[in-house]
């Protein structure tokens, strides 16, 4: 029986409610949830739509018989227990794939879906000027005129106004390309995203999703240890895998750390050399981590030094290999002295987006429909050294902490609901030590 508790939460199961194919062509509608082994459900921030995928068992032909020719919808209405109401997503189907006869009389496929969006967007084309616009403005014109979607659309507030001539791109490639040149009102960083949740469309920086509450606290815990497994869970990792923690040979030629912008002035006839260095920019910054120093930093031996902040680099021990701004140069051409702000757009831009590609987690969780690309939660991880006498474990001083939700996978079957999400963080649970060591 379902408890009252609003945030009760069964980890790991799902409500199911239909799962039906609808036929454009033809105007049928059939509900196929009896021939579905799993599906998967997919998010993610560098991508434009929700993607996914669904297995079938199909013992009716429907392939042949439906038949299903890439002119059909599928409607999904599910949702968590307790949690969330059941919900109706609708996709287009835009393949099938991997068709095998597992036994005389049924066939087993794989049916591909996006949102339709997609779709709108490779039938369309922008060609028109916008003048004395703000980029936030311009988003939001070609999302409801040349995608023409009626979904929910959150748009974050951009700086400045700007004249500019869309040249032919499709609607996705228009919003991607003023992404890379939008800056937040009242700050300095340059980290648009333009995606797609289970609630609709999101134009926002990272800087103002870093800033937003953690949604829920996960722990690396055995699994069942909980003293009311069916609320808690959920809570629970089952699983960690570090995809990334640091590659200097991709941060240092990136230009996280160091970058030069070569301006040529076609008006004053005269090239300028514009230097980023990561340590001097970083507090300006809005990071998942606060920037406060520790008071000290202790190391094995037990020895310890003070603590500088939460940045991935210690500043007054960085060689000349990560200060050069010779590291990553770009070059590009002033026109009129008014844009000067897309000069500091592209450099900022260029480390922000390098830092979140440092730590990358893979965590794997019971399934829970609330969860979305762009949260940002508490990830408790114990280290991995010896237990102390008194029995507390302590956690892990630099993967543990803040981390935003850039990927998510629901694996759905008819029993389970299982969810890997990547998750990232652009700064360290715990200060690094300063020069001294």
């Amino acid at each position: 029986m379902r408890s009252d508790r609003p945030d009760t939460v069964i980890g790991g199961r799902i409500d199911i409610t239909s799962i039906t194919l609808v036929s454009l062509l033809f105007g049928r509608v059939i509900e196929i949830s009896e021939l579905v082994d799993a599906f998967n459900l997919f998010e993610n921030m560098f991508t434009n739509t929700l993607t996914g995928n669904i297995s079938i068992g199909d013992t009716n032909n429907l392939i042949s018989n439906f038949p299903i020719v890439g002119q059909e919808e599928i409607h999904i209405s599910i949702g968590t227990p307790n949690i969330e109401r059941v919900q109706t997503k609708v996709f287009r189907v835009y393949r099938v794939s991997d068709i095998t006869s597992s036994s005389l009389g049924e066939r087993r496929y794989s049916i591909h879906i996006l949102s339709d969006e997609f779709f709108t967007n490779m039938k369309k084309s922008v060609s028109r000027s916008f003048p004395k616009s703000r980029i936030s403005d311009i988003v939001d014109k070609l999302f409801r005129t040349d995608l023409e979607s009626v979904k929910l659309l959150d748009v974050e507030e951009t700086q400045n106004v700007h004249d500019i001539v869309i040249p032919n791109w499709k609607p996705f490639d228009a919003v991607n390309w003023l992404a890379k040149r939008s800056i937040a009102e009242n700050r300095d960083g340059a980290n648009y995203m333009f995606y797609e949740t289970r609630d609709g469309f999101h134009f926002r920086s990272l800087e103002s999703l870093f800033e937003s509450e953690s949604v829920e606290v996960y722990k690396r815990k055995p699994l069942n240890t909980m003293d009311n497994p069916d609320e808690e869970q959920y809570k629970s990792i089952n699983r960690i895998d570090v995809v990334s923690s640091f590659d200097m040979l991709e941060n240092i030629p990136s230009g996280m750390y160091a970058n030069r912008l070569i301006v040529h002035d076609m008006i004053n006839r005269k090239v300028e050399n514009l230097d980023y260095d990561y340590a001097k920019e970083y507090s300006k910054m809005t990071h998942l981590e606060s920037n406060k120093k520790t008071n000290r930093w202790g190391f094995v031996d037990d020895s310890s030094v003070d603590g500088q902040g939460s940045t991935m680099l210690i500043h007054e021990s960085a060689d000349e290999l990560t200060t050069s701004p010779l590291s990553k140069q770009t070059l590009i051409s002033r026109l009129d002295s008014t844009n000067d702000y897309y000069e500091r757009t592209i450099q900022n831009r260029i480390s922000q987006m390098q830092q979140i590609n440092n730590i990358r987690l893979n965590i794997t969780i019971a399934g829970d429909t609330t969860r979305k690309v762009g949260d940002v939660l508490d990830l408790v991880i114990p280290s991995v050294e010896s237990i102390s006498n008194s029995g507390d474990v302590p956690l892990d001083r630099l993967y543990n902490g803040r981390y935003l939700v850039t990927g998510l996978r629901h694996k759905i079957n008819m029993d389970e609901h299982v969810m890997v999400m990547e998750v990232v963080k652009d700064s360290y649970f715990s200060s690094l030590p300063s020069e001294g060591v």
